[in-house]
């Protein structure tokens, strides 16, 4: 589901509720049951970065893990290319992120690539 807000950003809304993200902030039920339900002692948590851009060049020169990691930033990419896929078709996506396609949309499926331009290919 889509909803647009004043507040640019994204909404994510599953079974267990609703949670509003945007850099200004998280908004929504899950974040105020966190405080009276807050997560286990080992539970992961995002360590605070005020400049990705700066923590990613600090990393390139430690060899450390980034705040955010080419894991999160694939998920978060693959979101948004998602999202555009959805308003081009003005159609709601099923996604497996296990595979990483789109489940029963081969023209949404279609759209999550393209052919590559000379020199650049991808092989395996």
């Amino acid at each position: 589901e889509i909803k647009t807000f004043s507040r640019n950003g994204v909404m994510f809304i599953g079974e267990r509720g609703r949670i509003f993200v945007n850099r200004g902030g998280v908004y929504s039920r899950p974040r105020e049951d966190l405080e009276q339900n807050p997560l286990p002692d080992d539970a992961w948590r995002a360590p605070a970065s005020l400049d990705h851009m700066a923590n990613f060049f600090q990393c390139v020169a430690t060899r450390e893990q980034p705040v955010s990691t080419v894991e999160v930033q694939h998920r978060t990419i693959t979101a948004c290319h998602l999202t555009n896929i959805s308003l081009q078709l003005e159609q709601k996506l099923t996604w497996d992120p296990e595979q990483e396609v789109i489940v029963g949309n081969s023209e949404a499926q279609a759209r999550q690539s393209r052919m590559p331009r000379t020199p650049y290919t991808l092989e395996g």
